[in-house]
């Protein structure tokens, strides 16, 4: 499971608590992605820890591997928002959409502003900029923050970007959390066959695998 959160960005639950959960579950992989953007402060502590992190998942879940990574989103500049010096202790990127930028004016657009016309072609357009960009390994909540405010993104839009994906050699996550028809999304994954993962974007250990279990259950 490649998308967590945890008291070092935002949420309830230490990465040591979801050591626990994540040996219950019987994972074998899971990432740790908080929220990072220029100038966060948690880097120095999580990445100070980590050693001893490890050494806890060793003793307790030693067939459990840990990724570092954090989730980073595109900005109006076109950029992803962090200090480029952090790319190197980890172990990847997550890359996603979480505003719409206004590149013109320098600033974001308020959601209720844009109609869903416009909103469409700021949401894939952004995205295409965010596959383009060399960092971000990982897609992530691919078309999430409009099926949040405007619904279900439309199919050939995201074959499009499933396409792109793979041709660029990202991975793309399935986050059931933001997709309206997990079906047809696994069907077109199918199709296309890009390289996956799993993320939960779970901001608890309650949630952690609740990608997993909606992909099961959508499948079979």
């Amino acid at each position: 499971v490649l998308h967590l959160h945890t008291t070092f960005s935002d949420w309830k639950n230490t990465p040591a608590e979801y050591l626990f959960r994540a040996k219950e579950k019987q994972f074998t992989h899971i990432a740790f992605t908080d929220h990072v953007r220029k100038g966060s402060t948690w880097i120095p502590s999580f990445l100070s820890g980590w050693e001893t992190l490890q050494d806890t998942s060793r003793r307790i879940a030693p067939a459990l591997t840990l990724l570092k990574s954090f989730e980073s989103k595109l900005t109006h500049e076109g950029v992803l928002d962090y200090d480029p010096e952090l790319r190197h202790h980890f172990d990847f990127v997550m890359g996603v959409i979480h505003s719409y930028p206004d590149v013109e004016n320098g600033k974001y657009y308020s959601f209720d502003t844009l109609s869903k016309e416009q909103a469409l072609k700021i949401d894939f357009d952004s995205t295409v900029r965010l596959i383009e960009l060399p960092e971000p390994l990982v897609i992530g909540h691919l078309g999430g923050i409009f099926h949040k405010y405007f619904g279900p993104y439309p199919p050939p839009l995201y074959r499009q970007l499933i396409e792109m994906v793979k041709e660029k050699k990202k991975i793309l996550e399935i986050n059931p959390a933001y997709i309206a028809d997990l079906k047809s999304f696994l069907d077109l994954c199918l199709d296309i066959n890009p390289l996956v993962s799993l993320g939960s974007n779970a901001h608890s250990v309650d949630e952690l695998g609740r990608a997993r279990d909606a992909v099961r259950e959508a499948l079979w």
